[in-house]
């Protein structure tokens, strides 16, 4: 005569109190979550605004004049985007140099990406 298999232990399934505890004390976690990764797969369909162009100049200029390769009287009279602020724009631009980036479909990615993870 053959023993008897033993029966497996049952599985056991976390009660959907504890579930509800787990949701109620960490709902800002996963609300914060899923804006990430939300923004995370829709930066590529994000739009170019007008003034891309404009903040990329300003953060340009700054760039030159902080490394020395650039004064302010070459600037042109026409530049009035001096209200364009650079705490933003230039660390972006450094990044975009850092990675190599040329192509204006991945400088816009990155921008997107960046502009969206700074305002969650």
């Amino acid at each position: 005569m053959t023993a008897p298999c033993p029966q497996p232990a049952p599985i056991a399934f976390p009660s959907r109190r504890a579930a509800l505890d787990f949701l109620t004390t960490h709902s800002g976690l996963i609300i914060c979550a899923l804006f990430f990764l939300t923004g995370l797969f829709l930066a590529a369909d994000y739009g170019v605004i007008g003034d891309v162009f404009r903040h990329r100049e300003v953060a340009l200029i700054n760039l030159q004049y902080i490394r020395g390769q650039g004064d302010l009287s070459g600037i042109p009279d026409s530049f009035l985007h001096w209200y364009y602020g650079v705490s933003f724009e230039l660390p972006l631009l450094i990044l975009e140099q850092v990675l190599g980036l040329e192509d204006f479909y991945y400088v816009h990615l990155l921008r997107a990406t960046l502009t969206h993870l700074l305002f969650i």
